[in-house]
């Protein structure tokens, strides 16, 4: 559901009223919302193949003050192209980054007025799967905004390619929409040259190659064209969405004592082709990042017990479980010198919650429940070049804290919920609202987006109101919500704005 818009911009209020009342009778699962001020919300995903995006002002209008949106990119394949249509920037700028956030690689800078701008990962990097577009703006923007779109070049493989990263990705050249070459013979040969001690494991992201002739071989060591003696895995056909095939150089429980190389053959024959396939490894016994996006669960250094974990690691998680406040507890850390920093957000620009190092017993963290990054927590190990520690284990999952009276929201963007988890019901009786009054931008909309919802469809509403001052009619109701909706919808309202 969307209010009345025109392409002048926006003249309504600059408040939204969220009330949420349930009876005595059935309960559901509750509900979460995001709210953002302006036209381009804080953090937006793009997953498709190919798609397009603007910074979401009307046409020919100016965007709002004090914006800072951006977009990740995250389409399942590398390399990326990203071309920027045009832009009318003023004095505000576009940063374009190779990676999940603003700690990648900076690709590029808009700013002013322009017209075609093209950017692309390097196409074998880890995060060449990835790429981040950041726009700010000042307290008096001049500018219009901009019209971006992304998709792939295909540059199909060919010989042997020689991969050193600590950690890349790679594929025979196709995108996830076309299909690999007939008679393909491709070699890739990972040498990653920091931690001679590690194992190297190989994981596919897609796999779609035709089963009786073409094959991906996995081989232990550089020197195995000859024969198969250090075979590790032959892999062929197709791998479904939800699995993800994956390898391991020889190691045992006491630690590594394989090669510390790999190499990777894919040959086709001329007959039938298919999608193909795309794979990511990682030297060490974590990998670079690891995205948690399940309700709860546990996860560790991936070092053998009692055995020190490897040298020179640069390892994260990502704990993106779709709700808030996020608890996260380890139950023991042997860390020596090294270093765990815990960060409330998706990345390590959000909020520093903690960090660990030495040795310790139970340490708790939580995000703070009410703002924009806290439906997300980020977890980074560094470890040096001498390392002593053993690692560590930790847990996550939601303390329930329910709803009740009012609650006044002033942040640009905040999350917000009925204080149930998804796998818990909300309270009976419930009677609850959430004021939205952003203080630093008083021209321009409110959008609130439900990321879940499940109410007993007769009785359980949520009522969004354009205004504080609501609560007696029904005069300034922008919508109604009861009932569930589906995990592929998105419902959304925004405060009235006019042509």
């Amino acid at each position: 559901v969307t209010t009345t818009s025109n392409a002048a911009g926006w003249s309504g209020s600059h408040s939204m009223l969220v009330i949420f009342s349930s009876d005595s009778d059935v309960q559901g699962r509750g509900f979460e919302a995001s709210y953002s001020a302006g036209f381009c919300h804080s953090l937006t995903r793009l997953s498709s193949s190919s798609g397009t995006f603007t910074d979401g002002s009307p046409a020919s209008s100016p965007y709002t003050p004090h914006t800072n949106c951006s977009w990740l990119i995250a389409p399942g394949y590398t390399p990326i192209t990203l071309t920027f249509h045009w832009h009318a920037l003023g004095n505000d700028k576009l940063r374009i980054y190779q990676g999940a956030g603003p700690l990648g690689t900076l690709l590029g800078e808009l700013t002013g007025t322009g017209g075609t701008s093209t950017f692309e990962t390097d196409g074998w990097s880890y995060n060449s799967r990835n790429m981040f577009v950041q726009f700010e703006t000042g307290s008096n923007p001049s500018g219009t905004g901009f019209e971006a779109s992304y998709g792939r070049r295909d540059e199909y493989c060919s010989g042997l390619t020689v991969l050193t990263a600590d950690s890349a990705t790679f594929d025979d050249g196709s995108s996830p929409n076309n299909d690999y070459l007939s008679n393909s013979n491709c070699e890739w040969l990972i040498q990653p040259g920091y931690a001679p001690d590690t194992p190297i494991t190989l994981t596919f992201n897609r796999f779609d190659t035709e089963s009786c002739c073409d094959v991906v071989k996995v081989y232990d060591g550089e020197d195995a064209r000859s024969d198969d003696s250090n075979l590790l895995a032959t892999f062929s056909g197709e791998m479904s969405a939800s699995e993800r095939w994956a390898v391991t150089t020889t190691s045992n429980a006491a630690g590594w004592s394989g090669s510390h190389s790999m190499l990777v053959i894919f040959s086709s024959d001329s007959d039938v082709q298919g999608r193909g396939f795309e794979a990511s490894y990682s030297a060490g016994f974590c990998h670079s990042l690891t995205r948690l996006s399940s309700s709860s669960g546990t996860f560790t250094d991936g070092s053998p017990a009692s055995s020190p974990y490897t040298p020179h690691t640069n390892c994260s998680w990502l704990i993106a479980p779709g709700y808030t406040p996020i608890t996260l507890t380890f139950h023991w850390h042997a860390l020596g010198n090294d270093k765990l920093r815990i960060y409330q957000g998706a990345g390590p620009l959000g909020t520093l919650l903690g960090e660990l190092t030495g040795t310790g017993g139970t340490s708790t963290f939580e995000t703070d429940g009410w703002s924009y990054n806290s439906r997300n927590m980020f977890v980074q190990f560094e470890t040096g070049s001498n390392p002593s520690g053993t690692g560590f284990e930790a847990s996550y999952g939601r303390r329930d804290e329910y709803c009740s009276g009012l609650t006044v929201l002033t942040a640009d963007s905040a999350t917000f919920d009925d204080g149930s988890s998804p796998n818990n019901d909300y309270l009976s009786n419930s009677n609850c609202e959430w004021l939205i009054q952003p203080g630093y931008a008083p021209d321009t909309p409110i959008t609130l987006t439900f990321n879940r919802f499940d109410t007993e469809s007769c009785c359980d509403v949520v009522k969004v109101y354009d205004g504080e001052d609501a609560r007696s009619d029904d005069s300034n109701l922008l919508a109604t919500f009861s009932g569930e909706m589906s995990a592929s919808e998105r419902w959304a309202v925004t405060t009235t704005s006019n042509a």
